[in-house]
């Protein structure tokens, strides 16, 4: 009887074994839930300004104001703008989106701008790639505008 108690485990060897699984299991759902976290958010952004670009290139498409359409991106405020005109500075503004807090652009670059232009009745743009990436840049977006007007995106890490 007494040998058989001692090839056993006790109570405090179980329990370190228990908390180091514990804890692995922790980390290993707290990376994959931060993921999918970034993930949802970069997608939700590029959803959201691609439907924008979508937007601009069919009032384009059906002239509406009679101009051109756009999308103008500022890398410094997170934001994006759509707007109806030949450029941004001699545009009427129809509205201003902002990026998720936990995303950012990183084409265009550090206080730069981007512009799509949309033409009046041909829906062709100017050829443009929008990146943006979560704060810890984990996971990209691009969002890839050619010059006839085709919109794409892709995810990647």
């Amino acid at each position: 009887m007494k040998n058989i108690i001692k090839q056993s485990f006790s109570l405090i060897e179980i329990t370190v074994v228990i908390s180091i699984f514990l804890l692995i299991v922790t980390i290993f759902f707290s990376r994959f839930f931060e993921f999918s976290g970034d993930y949802a958010s970069i997608s939700g952004d590029l959803n959201s300004i691609k439907k924008t670009l979508e937007t601009a290139r069919e009032k384009a498409l059906i002239g509406e104001e009679y101009t051109n359409w756009g999308v103008y991106f500022e890398n410094s405020s997170s934001a994006y703008y759509l707007f109806a005109g030949q450029s941004f500075a001699s545009s009427i503004k129809f509205f201003k989106n902002y990026l998720n807090p936990n995303n950012k652009f990183l084409n265009p670059p550090q206080n730069s701008k981007i512009e799509i232009i949309f033409e009046k009745y041909k829906g062709y743009a100017t050829d443009a790639t929008i990146t943006i990436s979560s704060i810890n840049e984990k996971i990209k977006g691009d969002i890839i505008i050619n010059k006839v007007g085709n919109i794409n995106t892709s995810i990647y890490k």
